[in-house]
């Protein structure tokens, strides 16, 4: 999927990735991803949300999503596998 993605946290524990897709689930009309990627000998486990369109798109999940209490998601502009 190519587009813009907000992450909102990076995890070395799948568990813990999937606890916040979990709390995440309830934002409306977006999809929660998990994205795991290997740095080393290390795999990190990335929640994403995404894709999203424009920047009014962006701005209001970061507004969401901080008040969720997710302060400062990181804005990925690339595919996701």
């Amino acid at each position: 999927v190519i587009g813009s993605f907000l992450q909102v946290g990076s995890f070395g524990k799948e568990s813990s990735a999937r606890s916040v897709k979990s709390q995440l689930s309830t934002l409306d009309a977006v999809e929660v991803v998990i994205q795991s990627v290997r740095q080393g000998d290390a795999e990190f486990h990335r929640v994403l949300v995404g894709p999203l369109a424009d920047k009014l798109s962006i701005d209001s999940m970061i507004q969401s999503l901080e008040t969720m209490g997710y302060s400062s998601p990181l804005l990925i502009n690339s595919p996701i596998n």
